[in-house]
């Protein structure tokens, strides 16, 4: 036999051995590693290997990047997802409920938390047409491997790790490089009265009508209902804005909106939508927080949840 005919067969062994491997570590793994492909799987999976907490912290993005589960409580759980959606709120939540020793559940109340326009709330099935490629639809419907290929794209092997580690996380995902560097450097305790920049918005609800209303305070207090069915605080929350969005969110009739779904659900509402918090403790202009701003915003969240009876 030549040398390169051996080493082409000695590259398909490699290959056949590689693959075997990978598929008999994606079996073991079952669901959680598919779980590790998806926004939303993931952060249930996570709930789920913890053995549940006494806190959850749900939201989109804004809430990933500005409230840290475990500032509330130790063993507290953020599952805050990106790109959320009011039906993937109230799917997290109706799962969420079932978590042994939940208390308090932290519901963010905004403008993109209500939007409607993103519903997907697991991670879909690979799909490959049987007609154009048999044997690529096989391997997938048959191959653990090939189910669970999401979990392995860059952006997911923290997922990963945090599945395998649950202990070592509190849901809290890395999405901006800034964020990513300033969560390894030390942040100063606040100096007094700091945290008093956190103004917290007290506009009292006004009679409200009209299908927008009607969608967001039903789906909220759906999210309400599933927790406190279970015997589960809900308190509503929003965080900070910057620019044009806080010009967007902090007008009269936003901040009403916002008062009169919390009153309708029956919910005590931390609004700080409106507050004059420093540029260099949000991250952008879209209501996520740098590194600094999450651990103030947390603390002053925490303070807030001592207050209210």
């Amino acid at each position: 036999m030549s040398h390169a005919r051996t080493r082409f067969f000695a590259l398909i062994g490699l290959f056949i051995w590689l693959f075997s491997a990978g598929e008999g570590l994606a079996r073991r793994g079952g669901g959680r590693l598919r779980d590790a492909g998806h926004r939303v799987s993931f952060k249930l999976a996570l709930l789920e290997a913890k053995g549940g907490a006494p806190v959850v912290v749900l939201g989109s993005s804004r809430g990933n990047d500005c409230v840290q589960a475990s500032a509330i409580d130790p063993h507290g759980v953020s599952l805050t997802t990106p790109s959320s959606s009011l039906p993937t709120l109230e799917h997290v939540a109706t799962k969420a409920a079932l978590a042994p020793g939940l208390k308090l559940a932290l519901v963010e109340l905004s403008r993109r938390q209500a939007a409607d326009d993103l519903p997907d709330v697991a991670a879909p099935a690979p799909q490959v047409d049987a007609e154009e490629d048999p044997a690529g639809a096989w391997l997938t419907q048959h191959s653990a491997l090939l189910q669970a290929r999401g979990a392995f794209a860059p952006e997911n092997w923290a997922r990963l790790a945090g599945l395998v580690v649950p202990e070592a996380f509190d849901g809290s995902e890395y999405f901006r490089s800034r964020w990513f560097v300033e969560t390894f450097a030390r942040v100063p305790e606040p100096a007094p009265g700091e945290l008093d920049l956190f103004v917290r918005d007290t506009a009292g609800p006004a009679p409200q009508a009209g299908p927008e209303w009607e969608r967001i305070s039903s789906g909220y207090a759906r999210v309400a209902d599933a927790f406190r069915a279970r015997g589960v605080k809900v308190v509503l929350y929003a965080t900070p804005t910057l620019g044009a969005l806080r010009e967007e969110e902090c007008d009269a009739a936003s901040r009403v909106f916002r008062a009169s779904v919390a009153a309708h659900v029956g919910a005590p509402l931390l609004d700080f939508t409106c507050s004059a918090a420093p540029r260099e403790w949000l991250a952008d202009t879209e209501g996520h927080c740098g590194s600094l701003g999450r651990a103030r915003f947390s603390q002053k969240l925490s303070q807030e949840l001592r207050a209210l009876p």
